[in-house]
């Protein structure tokens, strides 16, 4: 996903995230969370290119499937600066000498990474913390490395044409300059590379044209509808990465690019008329983590499903909710009605046999575990001090409150969690 505002550019490659200013500067640790994100870990915490002599001023921004393209004025020059997100970073700067007389570009790099997990960006307090080594220069590369409290290492590489990196206290810092003749056009390139023992999510990159070729097409007598589909289309091939199964969506940019329950369902389930395939993708990545057992500091209970899937060092060294953290009731009631649906749009494939020990499973869950007090509604209560209160869309802490502005005790019915699981039954019974 990308988008450009006065708040942020955000863009989503395959398992790597950029944030940063809508100028695309990263200006050192954020609350908003700005900086480079892969495995739940912020790779790089500042980022900003610099002319060390007047100020870039944005001429506009473009969203594209890769990345973004901005255009900057500098005085004389015409600055185009293309930024690529893929597995890697590439930042691409085209500069321009519009004026009679020979121009020279020069430009500051700062840059560090704090390699903080995601959820301390997000004020979560961390009671341990791993190694982060001084960052390392040689010649025009710049390596910053990070071992964690279990031993998982990480890193983050970065490739400019500088004279030299200055590392110290602080950001490390290089200078880059190019001399443009009049008329004439030079090229800047830094390329940004993260690193971890951990595994990629994902398997390969992805293609855009192939996107678009095995989309369905949709064509109407409205061009503003035409470009909102288009628009969307766009957004979630950003949104999703590449897996044996499919394409899987993640939920958003920043503290959301991960496999959630709820969310990635709810997207496949809506995406079934332009995208078959997030649906076995889906089904298939939620099938592999349901529950099958009592762990309540996870609130796991089998047959449930997740409600998010993380890697970050917290919840790997049990902070957090832990992972897989199984707190939501509305994803199994989701999960049952995903594969009822998909089974019916994809007549070829025979999904209620692949997954129908999970869907069992699943229907198993809401009849009995799900049910709590033997009212035939499915209800919620966390099973941690520290896990999510209110395991619905709804799940913010102050949701539901009654007419005193407290929140009921007990286990609660979402009315709309009854009806998905009535659905869910439903469109099961309509496929088997």
């Amino acid at each position: 996903m990308a988008a450009a505002t006065k708040l942020a550019l955000s863009l989503k490659g395959t398992g790597i995230v950029f944030v940063g200013s809508r100028g695309a500067d990263i200006k050192g640790p954020s609350r908003r969370g700005a900086g480079v994100y892969a495995w739940d870990t912020r790779h790089l915490s500042s980022y900003e290119v610099r002319p060390t002599a007047g100020s870039l001023r944005l001429r506009s921004a473009e969203i594209l499937p890769d990345g973004a393209l901005l255009r900057y004025s500098l005085d004389r020059l015409q600055i185009a600066r293309r930024i690529r997100v893929e597995n890697s970073i590439e930042d691409q700067w085209s500069i321009e000498n519009a004026g009679p007389g020979d121009a020279t570009f020069e430009a500051d790099i700062a840059v560090d990474a704090d390699f903080r997990d995601l959820f301390e960006v997000r004020r979560r307090k961390r009671i341990t913390k791993g190694h982060r080594e001084p960052a390392a220069a040689n010649g025009h590369r710049l390596l910053f490395r990070y071992t964690a409290v279990d031993g998982v290492k990480q890193s983050t590489e970065l490739l400019a044409p500088v004279d030299a990196w200055q590392t110290g206290d602080g950001p490390a810092r290089g200078r880059v300059a190019v001399r443009v003749a009049p008329g004439d056009r030079r090229s800047i390139e830094i390329d940004i590379r993260v690193h971890s023992s951990l595994p990629s999510p994902v398997i390969a990159d992805r293609d855009w044209d192939a996107w678009q070729r095995t989309s369905t097409k949709f064509a109407s007598d409205s061009p503003d509808l035409d470009a909102w589909i288009a628009r969307s289309s766009l957004d979630l091939f950003m949104l999703s990465d590449q897996t044996p199964d499919g394409f899987f969506p993640s939920a958003g940019i920043p503290w959301f690019v991960a496999p959630f329950g709820r969310d990635s369902i709810m997207t496949a389930l809506m995406a079934l008329p332009l995208r078959r395939d997030l649906a076995p993708a889906v089904l298939r990545k939620l099938s592999d983590n349901q529950g099958t057992r009592d762990v309540p500091e996870r609130d796991e209970e089998p047959g449930r499903i997740p409600h998010e899937i993380r890697q970050g060092e917290i919840v790997r060294t049990g902070g957090a909710f832990g992972t897989p953290y199984y707190g939501t009731v509305d994803a199994p009631p989701l999960f049952v009605w995903l594969a009822a649906e998909a089974a019916r749009w994809m007549p070829e494939r025979d999904l209620i046999g692949d997954f129908e020990p999970n869907i069992r499973a699943a229907l198993e869950w809401m009849e009995k575990r799900g049910d709590l007090d033997g009212d035939l509604f499915i209800e919620f209560e966390r099973k941690r001090p520290t896990g999510i209160t209110n395991q619905v869309w709804k799940d913010s802490g102050d949701s539901y409150l009654n007419a005193k502005g407290k929140r009921p005790e007990g286990p609660m019915a979402a009315v709309e969690v009854q009806a998905y699981a009535i659905e869910a039954m439903r469109s099961l019974a309509e496929v088997v």
